[in-house]
């Protein structure tokens, strides 16, 4: 076989040919994925799905011209993937302002500059914080802590703008878990336009009718939930770190939630409420 995939001009890319090795090598039967390879198998599904040509291209890809061609195929889909990451951000994180619902006594917040946000207001803080820390966020002591570094905010623990508080139940964390109604506004934003994101109506003329988009997924609404997170942060770019704070680990967690018990019964609600 013809090794030396040398055409991969990003780290999108990178990571892309990892799931799709992670394929390749499912042939032998000796090989067992651990839970990374299990990820990147899950997202090749996905892809495949919607672009079956990839399979053949990997399946062709044992000479140099046949890696060229694959390489190239991976250079595309990196470039869209990051052009479409690009462009969805421009929106959610200018127009997400509109979408948070302010206290009366809130400081005004302006949407730019984007460093205002996060833990530095508290109409961001409400939102952005662990659920079960959600009645210390008027406690100044508490979000001292928060800023000096004492107590963390995390990728596994679930923010409060993933829940409808209408639903919260204190004995059950999982209620009303990702049915909040910003992550439902940036979602229409997201897939059926800014309009859709105020009245919840489909619109024909949509990224999500143009890409056949026929369900919502648990990827879909990860996908929703890191823009969202990501909106009402105060880091200007996706390369910055924030705090401890890991964007892959908290995509990777909501879509563990739908993929890894597809029949569990809170899973199958969630869906439900999202493609009613």
């Amino acid at each position: 076989m013809y090794r030396p995939l040398r055409q991969l001009s990003s780290s999108h890319s990178r990571t892309i040919l990892s799931m799709y090795s992670c394929f390749y090598i499912t042939v032998s039967n000796s090989f067992r994925p651990d839970d990374t390879d299990k990820l990147f198998l899950k997202a090749w599904d996905q892809l495949v799905a919607v672009a079956p040509a990839l399979e053949k291209l990997l399946k062709k890809a044992h000479t140099e011209k046949g890696q060229l061609k694959y390489a190239d195929s991976l250079n595309k889909i990196s470039r869209s993937i990051l052009s479409a990451r690009q462009y969805h951000t421009s929106i959610i994180r200018r127009e997400i302002i509109d979408f948070i619902s302010f206290d009366d006594d809130d400081p005004p917040l302006a949407k730019h500059p984007k460093s205002l946000r996060g833990i530095n207001h508290p109409a961001t803080l409400r939102l952005i914080i662990p659920h079960r820390y959600r009645d210390k966020v008027d406690d100044p002591e508490f979000v001292k802590k928060l800023q000096n570094g004492s107590i963390t905010i995390r990728a596994t623990d679930w923010p409060a703008f993933l829940y409808n508080e209408e639903q919260v139940n204190d004995n059950n964390i999982e209620d009303g878990l990702f049915t909040g109604p910003i992550i439902l506004q940036v979602f229409y934003a997201i897939f059926f336009g800014l309009g859709s994101a105020t009245t919840g109506e489909y619109r024909k003329n949509s990224i999500a009718a143009r890409n056949g988009m026929r369900k919502v997924t648990g990827r879909n609404i990860a996908y929703a939930a890191v823009q969202t997170r990501f909106a009402l942060s105060a880091v200007e770019k996706w390369n910055i770190p924030d705090g401890h704070f890991d964007y892959q680990v908290f995509y990777n967690e909501i879509v563990d939630f739908f993929e890894e018990y597809p029949e569990d019964k809170q899973s199958v609600l969630t869906l439900n409420f999202w493609n009613k």
